[in-house]
Order: structure tokens, then sequence, then C-alpha cells
């Protein structure tokens, strides 16, 4: 009897072993978290499944995008075809950016890239995402020809010729396109020189750049207060900087730079002043 009960027990314990053997793997793997991109999604549905429960002014509508090979553009602040954004209702964050061979976007890569941006309403409605393709263009290198057309009054001109000058210098182009912007957004002449003091609109920035005043993370509406040394003298002037609306070169037909406006109050002066270089 003795041995019969050892040989039942030495079964169950060998199918108890099989049982455990078979049934672990499932239950490990049952036990794996969802990947991080369902995670996204399920917290960012698409614009349209949310659409009826956002106001107006918290609709972000993303519109494709070119940019030129190798160009400065930042993909991750700079929002350009992106329409209805509105500081002060959404945030809007890219999530990421990548061609269909998964690789991040790179201006030095000429390719299409699917860029995905969440968009989180600051009244708490449902947050969303959205997308768009950004394409970056290899760009065309071509001889400029230009043509003499100026007169030589001695008649030994070289009128008729023409020069192969190659293309413009970038870096000059770039700031000739932002000075005109800024030209196009100053409507009128304003004072920039305090009578009592001499100090100008770019004296007073450039100190508040040398004191490490951080401007570009004010907030829309935001002010910073601080004191400008007056040149040849001991003594300073109260300086009061504020933040104002964005505004995005490409609504005026100058690529995809953006800049920001800024208030600029001290002694005599009240002026209107922008960042002419705003990629750095």
């Amino acid at each position: 009897m003795k041995g019969s009960w050892k040989r039942v027990m030495s079964g169950v314990l060998s199918v108890l072993t099989i049982a455990t053997t078979v049934f672990q793997p499932i239950t490990t793997y049952a036990a794996e978290p969802d990947n991080t991109a369902s995670s996204f999604e399920s917290q960012y549905p698409e614009l349209e499944t949310v659409k009826d429960k956002l106001a107006e002014d918290e609709i972000v509508t993303a519109n494709d995008y070119t940019v030129e090979y190798g160009s400065d553009f930042d993909i991750k602040v700079d929002f350009s075809g992106i329409e209805g954004i509105n500081d002060a209702k959404v945030k809007i964050e890219l999530y990421e950016a990548k061609n269909e061979a998964g690789e991040d976007f790179d201006t030095g890569r000429a390719d299409t890239y699917k860029a995905v941006y969440k968009v989180e309403p600051v009244s708490g409605n449902p947050s969303y995402r959205v997308s768009r393709n950004v394409t970056v263009r290899e760009a065309e290198t071509e001889a400029v020809t230009m043509s003499n057309t100026s007169e030589n009054t001695t008649g030994e001109g070289n009128a008729g010729e023409t020069e192969d000058i190659g293309t413009a210098d970038d870096e000059e182009t770039d700031r000739q396109t932002e000075t005109e912007v800024v030209t196009d957004l100053t409507e009128e002449s304003e004072t920039t020189t305090d009578e009592e003091t001499g100090l100008t609109v770019s004296d007073v920035m450039e100190q508040a750049d040398e004191e490490g005043i951080d401007l570009y993370s004010l907030d829309e509406g935001e002010s910073v207060t601080f004191m400008a040394r007056v040149a040849s003298t001991t003594s300073t002037k109260k300086v009061t900087v504020t933040r104002g609306a964005c505004y995005q070169y490409s609504d005026y037909g100058y690529g995809s730079y953006l800049t920001y406006q800024y208030t600029v109050k001290f002694g005599s002066v009240s002026a209107t002043a922008y960042c002419i270089q705003p990629e750095k």
C-alpha cells in the first residue's frame, strides 16, 4: 500500500511540474505593459474624435509644410503652417517627427517626415493630437546672371555683359529679410532715445542681455523691470519690458522664422522692439 501511495504522489507532482512549465510564459506575457505609442494615442486622441467637446478657439489645424535642405528650421519650436495657436487657450508641443524609415527629422536629410503634435487646452477640455507632413526639399543652386544696364558716359562701358555671381551670402540675406519684416511690423516711427539720459532702446536691451535677463521666457503680457546704467555716469534708469504677440514670418511671405513683439519703456521712451535673429 505504501509503494502504491508513493507512486500516486509521484505522478501528481509530475503533472503539477509540467502544468507550471506550460502556463508560466502565458502569465508573464500577459503582465507586460502597453507600448508607449498606444499610451500616447489613448491620452491624445485624434482631433476629430473630441472636436465637438472643444471651444472654437481651442482647435488647432496643422497644414503640411516644406523647408529647404540644410535650413535652420527648428521643428520643436517653429510652428509655421499651424493655424489657431493661442498661448492663452492651448499649449502645443511636438511629440515626434519621423520619416517612413523611423528616422528623426533632420534638415540635413531630404525626405518627408510625419510630425505629430499634442495639444492641451488650458480650460481642461480634452487633449488631442494633430499631425502633418513636413518635407525637407533639396535646395536648387542656380547661377544668378545679372545684366549691367548702367550707362557709361564716356562711351567705353561694358553694357550688356553678364556676371555669374552665384548665390548670395546666406547670413546677410537673412538679416536683410529679418529687417524687412521688422520694418513691416512697425507701422510708424517711434522715439527710441531718452531725452534726459541719451539711453537708446538698443542700449537697454543689450544691458538686459548682459544681466542675463531671459526675455524669451516671458509669457505674452508679462513684464520684467531692471535698472539700466547711463553711460559715463553713476546714475541708472528704470526700464520695463513687456512681451507682446508672436509673429510668424510666413504670414508675410518671408520664410519660417518667428519673433515676438516687446514694448520697452524708460524715461521719455515707449517703443516697440523685435528680435531680428530669433533663431539665436
